[in-house]
């Protein structure tokens, strides 16, 4: 039998194996001292026939999954009608084109995974953070490496 624990300080979750019940020890998500629920007498109780003694996935690695598909496939949405919707040429949208579109969107990445660790004691927050800045970078090797490869026969490296 697992015990389901969550923690109060952050909210991670995970099924633990029972024998860590009436336990104390540190969350591994923000390394506050917890308590595991039950008693110690409940591990040494026997264990049913059915246990399920896999461990649930973390809820923030789903998060950052998630959110991480869902970044890279809108930032390449945009990246493809910037760079082919408007009509214009790498070399001509690099020399209009503000300087902060310019810049590759993996580097966008740097920024938030510096606030994904700030906020690190918020979990979704930061799940959801790290979600986006793996979506930038995810995107950015999709686009140079597949898309602009089919779409135009080159990596699209194109600095004046």
């Amino acid at each position: 039998m697992a015990v389901d624990f969550t923690c109060s300080h952050c909210g991670w979750t995970a099924r633990l194996d029972r024998q860590y019940a009436g336990q104390a020890g540190r969350c591994p998500d923000c390394q506050s001292a917890v308590l595991i629920p039950g008693t110690a007498r409940d591990a040494t109780m026997p264990a049913p026939a059915a246990e399920d003694c896999c461990r649930e996935v973390r809820p923030s690695l789903v998060l950052v999954l998630a959110t991480g598909a869902v970044s890279t496939m809108l930032t390449e949405l945009v990246t493809l009608y910037l760079r082919f919707g408007l009509g214009a040429s790498a070399i001509e949208f690099n020399r209009t084109a503000p300087l902060i579109l310019q810049v590759h969107h993996m580097f966008w990445s740097i920024p938030l995974l510096l606030f994904a660790a700030i906020c690190r004691r918020k979990p979704r927050t930061s799940s959801v953070l790290r979600g986006i800045a793996a979506g930038f970078v995810a995107s950015d090797l999709l686009h140079h490496f597949v898309v602009l490869p089919l779409a135009v026969g080159n990596t699209g490296w194109h600095w004046p």
